[in-house]
C-alpha cells in the first residue's frame, strides 16, 4: 500500500514528465500522444517503488512536514527541473553544471521548509537521488534515450534552455537564502489570491437591461481552442481517427506548453476567457496548473511603465498595491514566480497600436520568460496584425480562439435572456427562441461573443436585430445612454445626438491616439472637451469649462462609458466603443474618401488600427454616397500603381480591402479591380517570397479571405476571380495561377475540399464555378505536370497521368513534397495514398501496386537532404498510422513510404553509425505510432511486417543497413559548434 508521501512524489514526477513531453513536442521531438501518456505516470508502480524507504526513519511530525513539502508547487518545480536535466542527458547535452546549481537550489528549499536539523539533513541527502531515479524511470516512457535523432538546432535549443534553467536555479537559491519568514510570503499569496478572485469574480457586460457584472457560471460559455496552423502541423491523430485538437481548453494548453499566445478576433472572448482562468486559478479550481495565483498585466498599462524603467515584476508589485491594496513583502513576487506558485497573463498585445511599441513590449515579455523559464505565461492578442510583432514561436505556442458555433450561440443566448429576473422564466425562453430564429440571417455577427451579447441587449429592448457592426454599435450606444439611464431614472439635461455623442467621439479619438498613456487624467479630459466645446458650441471659456466639467461627470457616472483606471485617470471601459467612436470621429473629420484614405493609409499598411479602419470604412459607406466604393477604388489604385509599396505591405492592404467585403457591397467595377489585384498579387508578389523555404513565415495572402465576403458579393467575386485566373493562365506559364484554379473552392475548407452533398449555399457558388471551369483546369494541369512536381502529384490525384509516369519525370520526392507552387497548402501525395478511405476513395489497388513496384526498383537513396526535404510535413506520420491498419497492399506501401521518415527521426546516416538493432527498434516504434514499450496494447498489437514477399525482402535488407532511403547533408550532421558546453 502506497503512503501519502509516495503518492505525492509520484504525482509530481508524472506532472513534470507531462510538461517535459510538451516541451519535446515544441521542439519537434515528440508527439501529443506522449503528453497524454505521461499524464498516467502517477499510477506507474516503478515510480512509487523508488520512494518507499524515504521516510522510514522519520517521526510522525517529520513525516507530516515532509508530506507538506512534497505537495507544494516548489517541489513540483524542482522535479520538473530534474526532468529537464534528464532530457539533456538522454538527448546529447551535458547536464553536469546544471545539476550542481539544481542541487544547491534543492538544498536551499529543503532547508527553508524542513529546517536544518539532523533529520532534515538525512532527508535532503536522500530526496534528490530518489527524485532523480523516479524521474529517470518516468522519462524513459515518453522520451527514451535518442541522441542520434537530435539535430544540431534542437541540441542548441536544449542547451539554451538548460542555461536559462541553471540561471534561474542560481537566482532562486540566492533569493531563498535571503528569505527570513516564508510565512509572510504565503500570507501575501493568500491575500492577493482573495483580492484577485474578488475583483475578477464576474463578467462585465456592455449592454442594457441586466446587471453590469454577472457571475461566470450564469453566462460564460467555454470557447473552442485550436492550435495555430504552424503548431497544428505537429499534431498527431490517434488510431481511432480523433485529432489531438479534441477537448482543448486554455488551461490544458498552458499546462502542456508552458507559454501560450491566445489569438482571436475583436470581441472573441480573449480577455473574458483569460480573466475567468485567472479567477479560477486563484479560486483553486484549475487542476492542470500548479500555480496558486495568477497576475494580470494589461500591456497597454505596462508599456508606459516599461518606458519609465519598470520591469514586469516591478509592475506586478505596483498592481498588488493599487488596485488590490495588498503590498507585497520584499522579493515575494519573485519567490512565487521562481517556485511555480504563480502564473502571469499579459493581456492585449494588439492594444499597443504602434508597431514599434509592440515590438519593444514583445522583447520585454520574451525577456521575462527567459528569466523565469518555468513560470506559466499567457499572452493575448488579436489575430490581425499579430505577425507584425510576433513572439518567438520557439518560446511561445500560438493557439487560436474559435468563433461560437450554433450550439454555443444558443447556450449563450438562453443564458443571457435568463439574466433578467423580472421576466417570467417561460417568457425568457420564448424571447430567447425568437432571438435565435430572427438572428439567423446575421450568423457572422452572432458567432462573435461580444456582438452576440450586444445584439441580445438590442433585441431585449427593441425587438429587432441590426444588420451590420456599425449599426450594432450605434444602436447599443443609444440604448446605453437612453434606455439604460432611463431604467435607472437618470435624466440628461442635453440631447445625446445634439451634444454628448460628438463630445464622446472627441474624447475617444483623444484616448485612442494618446501617446503611451494609461487613460486620460481628469484635468486633461476636461481641457480637451472644453477646447472642443469652444470650437463647436460655446464662445465663452468659463461656460465651456463648466459644460466640460458637467460632461465629464456625466460620463463618469456611467461606468460602461468611462471608468477610473487610476487616481483621477479615466479610460473607456469597453475597447469596442472606444474604437467605434474613434472611427466615427475620423469619418466626421474626413468625409471625403480620399482624405480618409490619406489619414488611415499608414495604419492599413502596417496592419495597425484594423478595427478602427474597418469601422471607419463602413461608416463612410453609410454616411456618404459611394463613399466606401471610392475608398476601395482609390486604395486599389495605390496598391497597383505605386512603386513605393513593398510586396508585404501591398498584401496587407489588399487583405484589408478583401475583408471589408464582409460588410460593404461595392459597385461591380470596383469589385472587379480589387479581385484582379488580389489574383495578380499572389501570382506576382510571390516571387518576393520564393527565396524562402516552404513553411517559412509569409504574409496572410488577401486571396485566402475571399470566402468571407458577404453573400451579396459572393457571385460576382467568384465570377471575377475566375476571370482573372483564366487571364493569367492564357498569357503564359503561371503555376501560381494554376494553384488558384485548382483550389478556388477550398480556401476555407480542409484539404479534401467541400462536399457537393453537404455544401452550404455560399460554398455552392464556388463549387459551381469550379465545375464550369473544370475542363480548362484539367488541360492546364496536364501541361504543367510535365514541368512542376506539385502539378504532377495533383495530376496523379485526378487520374490525368499514371503515378509511374510522374515518378519517372520528377523522382520519388514527388510523393513527399508538401508544397503547392511554393506554399504549403495540402498534405503530400504519400499521405493521401495511404490515408484515403477504401470505400469510394480515388486510390485504386492498381495505383498502390504501381507506386510500390516503382519504389522497390528506384535507385537509393530516394531522397537527399535539401531545403525542400526539411519541410516534409508530419501529415505523413498520420497517414502511416492509418495505412498500416488497412488492406495488405496499402499497408506494404505505407511501410515503404515510412522508411525515410524513420531514418530522419532516428538520425541514422549510415548503418555503421548505429548501435545494434537501433534501426529495428526505431522502425517498430514509428510504424506502431509509439515511442516506447509503454504505449497502449492496441498499438503494440499492430502488425508492422510487410505481407508481400518482395516488400518484405526489401524491408529486411533496409533493416540490416544494406542501404538508406534518405541521405543527409554531411554539413548538417556536424555538431562541433555545440561541443563546448555554454554552461
Amino acid at each position: 500500500m502506497t503512503t501519502p508521501i509516495e503518492t505525492a512524489i509520484a504525482k509530481a514526477v508524472g506532472t513534470a514528465t507531462t510538461r517535459v513531453a510538451g516541451w519535446m513536442v515544441q521542439l519537434g521531438l515528440r508527439k501529443i500522444s506522449d503528453v497524454r501518456a505521461a499524464r498516467q505516470l502517477d499510477e506507474v508502480p516503478t515510480i512509487l517503488s523508488n520512494v518507499s524507504d524515504l521516510a522510514v526513519d522519520l517521526t510522525d511530525l517529520e513525516r507530516s512536514e515532509l508530506l507538506k513539502f512534497v505537495s507544494t508547487p516548489e517541489f513540483g518545480e524542482l522535479v520538473y527541473k530534474i526532468a529537464t536535466k534528464e532530457i539533456l542527458r538522454t538527448h546529447g547535452g551535458n547536464p553536469e553544471k546544471y545539476r550542481s546549481s539544481l542541487e544547491d537550489e534543492f538544498d536551499c528549499l529543503l532547508a527553508l521548509h524542513l529546517g536544518s536539523d539532523d533529520a532534515a539533513a538525512i532527508v535532503r541527502s536522500k530526496l534528490f537521488d530518489v527524485c532523480s531515479a523516479a524521474v529517470q524511470e518516468a522519462v524513459k516512457t515518453v522520451c527514451p534515450d535518442d541522441q542520434s535523432g537530435v539535430s544540431a538546432t534542437v541540441k542548441a535549443s536544449l542547451v539554451k534552455s538548460a542555461t536559462l534553467l541553471a540561471s534561474e536555479s542560481i537566482a532562486n537559491s540566492s533569493l531563498i537564502k535571503s528569505v527570513e519568514d516564508i510565512q509572510s510570503i504565503y500570507t501575501f499569496e493568500s491575500e492577493i489570491r482573495n483580492a484577485v478572485r474578488s475583483m475578477y469574480g464576474a463578467m462585465r457586460l456592455p449592454h442594457a437591461g441586466t446587471s453590469r457584472r454577472v457571475p461566470y457560471e450564469r453566462l460564460f460559455v467555454q470557447p473552442r481552442i485550436s492550435l495555430s496552423l504552424q503548431a497544428h502541423q505537429d499534431e498527431e491523430i490517434n488510431l481511432d481517427g480523433r485529432s489531438a485538437q479534441d477537448d482543448r481548453n486554455l488551461s490544458s494548453e498552458i499546462a502542456k506548453y508552458g507559454r501560450v499566445v491566445l489569438l482571436g478576433d475583436p470581441g472573441g472572448g480573449k480577455t473574458t476567457g483569460s480573466l475567468k482562468l485567472l479567477h479560477d486559478i486563484c479560486a483553486g479550481k484549475v487542476a492542470d496548473l500548479p500555480a496558486l495565483v495568477a497576475f494580470w498585466v494589461p500591456l497597454k498599462d505596462y508599456a508606459p511603465a516599461r518606458q519609465a524603467g519598470s520591469s514586469v515584476v516591478d509592475f506586478i508589485e505596483s498592481q498588488c498595491r493599487v488596485p488590490f491594496a495588498v503590498p507585497p513583502p520584499a522579493k515575494a513576487v519573485e519567490y512565487l514566480l521562481f517556485n511555480g506558485r504563480a502564473a502571469v497573463f499579459f493581456d492585449g498585445l494588439d492594444e499597443l497600436t504602434d508597431t514599434s511599441d509592440r515590438r519593444q513590449v514583445v522583447q520585454a515579455v520574451e525577456g521575462f520568460a527567459d528569466k523565469y523559464p518555468t513560470t506559466s505565461v499567457l499572452v493575448t492578442s488579436r489575430r490581425i496584425g499579430y505577425s507584425e510583432a510576433a513572439l518567438d514561436p520557439d518560446k511561445f505556442t500560438a493557439c487560436e480562439l474559435g468563433s461560437f458555433d450554433d450550439d454555443q450561440i444558443e447556450s449563450y443566448a438562453r443564458r443571457w435572456f435568463s439574466l433578467d429576473d423580472s421576466v417570467d422564466p417561460a417568457r425568457q425562453a420564448t424571447i430567447a427562441e425568437s432571438f435565435l430564429q430572427d438572428s439567423k440571417f446575421v450568423r457572422d455577427l452572432t458567432s462573435n461573443p461580444l456582438m452576440l451579447s450586444l445584439m441580445c441587449g438590442i433585441y431585449s429592448g427593441e425587438g429587432y436585430i441590426p444588420r451590420n457592426r456599425p449599426d450594432v454599435y450605434e444602436k447599443c450606444s443609444l440604448l446605453l445612454f437612453d434606455k439604460w439611464d432611463g431604467q435607472r431614472g437618470i435624466k440628461s439635461r442635453v440631447s445625446f445626438d445634439a451634444h454628448i455623442q460628438s463630445a464622446i467621439r472627441h474624447i475617444a479619438y483623444h484616448e485612442y491616439t494618446a501617446d503611451k498613456k494609461i487613460g486620460i487624467p481628469r484635468s486633461e479630459l476636461v481641457s480637451s472637451v472644453q477646447s472642443y466645446l469652444l470650437e463647436k458650441r460655446f464662445d465663452d471659456d468659463i461656460e465651456a469649462e463648466q459644460a466640460a466639467v458637467e460632461f465629464v461627470d456625466f460620463c463618469k457616472g456611467r461606468a460602461w462609458v468611462l471608468t477610473e483606471v487610476g487616481e483621477d485617470i479615466f479610460g473607456f471601459t469597453h475597447r469596442t466603443f472606444l474604437e467605434f467612436f474613434t472611427a466615427s470621429h475620423l469619418v466626421r473629420l474626413n468625409p471625403d474618401p480620399s482624405n480618409l484614405l490619406d489619414r488611415l493609409w499608414p495604419h492599413i499598411l502596417r496592419s495597425e488600427w484594423d478595427v478602427v479602419c474597418q469601422l471607419a470604412l463602413q461608416l463612410l459607406g453609410k454616411t456618404v454616397d459611394d463613399g466606401a466604393d471610392n475608398f476601395i477604388d482609390l486604395a486599389v489604385q495605390r496598391i497597383t500603381q505605386s512603386e513605393e509599396i513593398d510586396a508585404i505591405a501591398a498584401e496587407t492592404a489588399l487583405s484589408f480591402c478583401i475583408r471589408s467585403l464582409q460588410f460593404i457591397v461595392p459597385r461591380p467595377q470596383v469589385l472587379d479591380a480589387l479581385v484582379s489585384a488580389c489574383v495578380d498579387s499572389i501570382c506576382e508578389f510571390s516571387t518576393v517570397f520564393s527565396d524562402a523555404s516552404p513553411g517559412t513565415s509569409r504574409p496572410d495572402y488577401a486571396i485566402y479571405s475571399i470566402h468571407s465576403v458577404t453573400q451579396e458579393n459572393r457571385r460576382l467575386t467568384a465570377k471575377y476571380y475566375w476571370k482573372h485566373v483564366k487571364r493569367r493562365l492564357d498569357t503564359g506559364t503561371d503555376q501560381r495561377a494554376l494553384s488558384l484554379a485548382l483550389y478556388a473552392g477550398r480556401f476555407s475548407h480542409d484539404s479534401a475540399g467541400p462536399s457537393l452533398d453537404h455544401a452550404t449555399r455560399e460554398d455552392r457558388v464556388w463549387l459551381d464555378a469550379d465545375a464550369d471551369h473544370s475542363s480548362m483546369v484539367r488541360d492546364a494541369l496536364s501541361t504543367y505536370a510535365r514541368e512542376f512536381r506539385w502539378a504532377a502529384a495533383e495530376a496523379v490525384r485526378t487520374g490525368l497521368i499514371s503515378p509511374t509516369e510522374a515518378l519517372e519525370t520528377h523522382g520519388v520526392f514527388m510523393l513527399y513534397d508538401p508544397s503547392i507552387a511554393g506554399d504549403v497548402l495540402i498534405p503530400p501525395l504519400a499521405y493521401t495514398l495511404v490515408r484515403t478511405a477504401r470505400n469510394g476513395g480515388w486510390v485504386s489497388q492498381d495505383l498502390v501496386r504501381s507506386v510500390t513496384e516503382f519504389l522497390l526498383e528506384a535507385e537509393t537513396p530516394w531522397l537527399k537532404a535539401s531545403e525542400e526535404t526539411r519541410f516534409m510535413t508530419s501529415h505523413m506520420n498520420r497517414g502511416i498510422l492509418r495505412g498500416i491498419k488497412q488492406e495488405l497492399a496499402r499497408k506494404d506501401l505505407a511501410i515503404l513510404l515510412s522508411l525515410p521518415f524513420i531514418e530522419i527521426r532516428s538520425g541514422s546516416r549510415r548503418r555503421s553509425e548505429l548501435p545494434d538493432n537501433r534501426r529495428i527498434v526505431q522502425a517498430e516504434h514509428f510504424l506502431r505510432g509509439t515511442r516506447t514499450q509503454a504505449d497502449t496494447d492496441e498499438r503494440r498489437a499492430v502488425d508492422t511486417q510487410p505481407s508481400n514477399r518482395a516488400v518484405r525482402r526489401y524491408y529486411e535488407r533496409w533493416l540490416s543497413g544494406e542501404f538508406d532511403t534518405f541521405r543527409a547533408d554531411q554539413e548538417e550532421e556536424s555538431t562541433a559548434a555545440l561541443d563546448a558546453d555554454p554552461l
